[in-house]
């Protein structure tokens, strides 16, 4: 199975690299997704044992522990997210900072938390052309903001119209991330040649129709192959092709646009839930949970769990 979409401008770099797999640039930088990583860092007070405070380190002192004086950039600072900078991006200056590189592969990719950039423009440079494709403009006139995650990076880059990528790429010459779908995983790698480099427009970056229609497909391709693979790494679908999976989670998503369980997460759910306690597609109980379009969709599967839970009490 591949991710539908125009032809790929990026590359396969395998499951696991260095750092000497990465593109030499004459500047190297690593953009932060700041709320992943901060969620990760963070421990609360234990429950039992020994009492520790709860530890909640911002991404900057994250960082600081490989570099104390870090060069950086909020991406979002100075934007229309400009309330919010401080919970977006954070451009950051590895130039030189093996170590810190060196534990963004090996714990900060895993976690979503982290795209590398390489370029031939100073910090300033790349933060500001950042900065400019935060506003979109659709097709239909309307404007969005543009929050890029490691895994939904490449199918943004198959989205887009060549001349369009190399609007949206300015001055970066190198991209690598870790994409994922679900626990499954490959690193990608982009490396194009930059010319001179000069700003474009300052208005919003505008995508044409047939880009947001690939998007979108893309999107929903991530999606569903993320919940294959989630699906087939649960040992009671282990022995089941991806193909096969592939049908079986296309129905499931029928049925649940006719419930209208249609939000990503509350599909999730759903989904998570029926692999994991597939007598529910038998049992008229469940049937008549799921079919109650009184309720929200939230509250029909909160009930849904707490059947499941019941069920599997009763059978423990």
């Amino acid at each position: 199975m591949s991710i539908a979409g125009t032809a790929a401008p990026h590359t396969s770099l395998g499951k696991d690299i260095t750092q000497a797999e990465i593109p030499a640039t004459p500047f190297r930088y690593l953009l932060l997704m700041t709320t992943t990583l901060q969620n990760q860092a963070y421990r609360p007070v234990p429950q039992e044992g020994e009492f520790r405070p709860a530890y909640a380190p911002g991404v900057l002192d994250l960082v600081k522990a490989f570099d104390p004086f870090p060069h950086y950039a909020w991406v979002w600072q100075g934007t229309a997210l400009d309330d919010y900078f401080d919970r977006g991006p954070l451009l950051v200056d590895a130039t030189g900072q093996a170590a810190l590189v060196q534990h963004a592969l090996e714990h900060w990719a895993p976690a979503n938390g982290v795209i590398i950039i390489g370029s031939g423009e100073e910090l300033g440079g790349v933060s500001a052309h950042l900065r400019a494709q935060v506003r979109v403009s659709l097709p239909d006139q309307s404007e969005a903001a543009l929050d890029i995650r490691p895994h939904h990076l490449a199918p943004w880059l198959d989205a887009l119209d060549g001349d369009q990528r190399d609007l949206w790429l300015g001055p970066i010459s190198t991209l690598v991330w870790r994409a994922s779908w679900g626990p499954a995983y490959d690193w990608r790698c982009l490396d194009r040649p930059v010319a001179a480099f000069t700003f474009g427009s300052p208005g919003a970056f505008a995508l044409r129709p047939d880009e947001l229609a690939r998007f979108e497909a893309n999107t929903r391709e991530q999606f569903v192959l993320s919940r294959v693979y989630e699906i087939h790494a649960m040992p009671a679908h282990s022995a089941r092709s991806l193909t096969e999976i592939r049908r079986w989670v296309e129905q499931l998503l029928q049925v649940a646009d006719r419930l209208y369980i249609q939000d990503d997460a509350d599909v999730e759910r759903y989904l998570a839930l029926i692999a994991g306690n597939l007598w529910l597609l038998h049992s008229d109980e469940a049937r008549v949970l799921l079919n109650d379009l009184t309720e929200s969709p939230q509250a029909r599967l909160r009930k849904l769990e707490a059947l499941a839970r019941e069920k599997e009490s009763s059978n423990g």
